[in-house]
């Protein structure tokens, strides 16, 4: 059985839990984290984000773990109940930065 990492939302209108195996859960985050580390406070688009992480990451990694963005967004909400990014507030496009 595949040890799974439970995600969750600061969206308190979007109550529950979304598991993912831990080894994709752990590939993400060591990535969002290094690229909003490399991009200083002004922090990340969304878009450039996912960009960003596209760039980072082998071929092997980005085949197997299937949807990015579908990744990103599951995982990036979970980094912020954590503590470890947050949102830029009024930013448009949205943006996050390393806390």
């Amino acid at each position: 059985m595949t040890d799974k990492v439970d995600c969750r939302t600061p969206n308190p209108d979007r109550p529950g839990v979304t598991r993912i195996p831990k080894w994709k859960y752990e590939v993400v985050r060591s990535v969002v984290l290094g690229a909003l580390s490399d991009a200083g406070g002004d922090g990340l688009t969304l878009a450039d984000l996912r960009d960003d992480l596209r760039a980072r990451m082998g071929a092997d990694d980005l085949s197997l773990l299937g949807s990015l963005g579908w990744h990103i967004t599951t995982v990036t909400p979970s980094l912020e109940v954590l503590e470890e990014i947050s949102r830029v507030k009024n930013s448009s496009p949205q943006r996050v930065i390393l806390r």
